[in-house]
C-alpha cells in the first residue's frame, strides 16, 4: 500500500514543493524522511489496529522506542517499534514494518499477545 512518494507499483503519491526531496542536505533529508515515515507507519497501524486486534494509540512509538533505518535514498526504510504497556516496555515484543519504493509491502508483529486493560503493573513484594 503507498503510503509514501515512491516509485512502488500503484503509487500516485508525490512530494509537495518545498519538501525535503528539494534539499541537497542528505543527512537532514535522512532525518526528515525518518519522522515523516514513522508518522505514515504510525497512521497505517492506527488505521488498522481493530483488523490487527492491537492497541497501537497507547501501545507503539512511545518516545525513543522507534528504530528507524533508512537504505540508499530512501528507497527502503525498515522500522522497529518497542512495545510498551502503561508505559512500561514489554520485554521481546514489537511491531515491524518496511517501506520499499514508498509502499509498506510488510508489517509484523514479535511476541505480541493480548494484555488485560486491568493488568496491574505496580509492584509487588
Amino acid at each position: 500500500k503507498p503510503i509514501l512518494p515512491g516509485k512502488g507499483i500503484g503509487n500516485n503519491l508525490l512530494w509537495s514543493v518545498g519538501s525535503m526531496q528539494d534539499s541537497d542536505d542528505i543527512h537532514g533529508q535522512h532525518h526528515d524522511l525518518e519522522k515523516i515515515s514513522q508518522a505514515a507507519v504510525r497512521n497505517w497501524f492506527d488505521e488498522n489496529q481493530s483488523l490487527l486486534g492491537i492497541n497501537s494509540k497507547n501501545e507503539l512509538f512511545s518516545p525513543g522506542r522507534t528504530r528507524t533505518a533508512i537504505h540508499g535514498n530512501g528507497d527502503m526504510i525498515q522500522m522497529s517499534i518497542r512495545r510498551t504497556f502503561k508505559g512500561i516496555p514489554v520485554v521481546g515484543s514489537r511491531a515491524t514494518a518496511t517501506i520499499k519504493m514508498g509502499n509498506l509491502i510488510n508489517i509484523g508483529l514479535e511476541s505480541w499477545g493480548t494484555i488485560p486493560d486491568d493488568f496491574g503493573i505496580d509492584p509487588k513484594l
